[in-house]
């Protein structure tokens, strides 16, 4: 039985891991970049926002024609499940600790680990879905 066990562990060390995959780093790239362009947006004045998205601009793109795969991955966010946008808003825009993050979702710290990377595998599979190559 302890041989089972000493198998299982290394999977769930490596799994736990705060390093990022190399197939999620292209999706992790994109989201920076979506939600810096948010960032940017939200510092706009309310009236200039407004006239913007009259003007066609796309939420969350407001700064400026949004590139392709900014605009699928706003798609994707759209419907993406509770959890998995939930887990991307406060990755990305929350700033502060992994700690602080895992606080703030009532988990442990190396579990927003996990669930980062679930976020990121899905972002990346709806994406390629939508001709997005990451």
């Amino acid at each position: 039985m302890n041989a089972s066990i000493a198998m299982v562990l290394p999977i769930e060390v490596e799994q736990r891991s705060t390093k990022l995959d190399a197939e999620l780093q292209g999706v992790n790239s994109l989201a920076e970049r979506y939600y810096r362009n948010v960032r940017e947006a939200a510092k706009l004045h309310p009236l200039e926002l407004m006239r913007l998205l009259h003007d066609g601009a796309v939420l969350g793109g407001v700064l400026g024609e949004m590139p392709d795969d900014q605009v699928a991955f706003d798609q994707v966010r759209a419907t993406a499940p509770k959890r998995e946008r939930g887990v991307m808003d406060d990755w990305y825009t929350s700033g502060g600790s992994s700690a602080q993050k895992a606080k703030h979702r009532g988990i442990c710290r190396a579990t927003i680990y996990l669930h980062w990377k679930s976020a990121l595998g899905y972002f990346r599979g709806r994406l390629h879905e939508k001709g997005i190559k990451l």
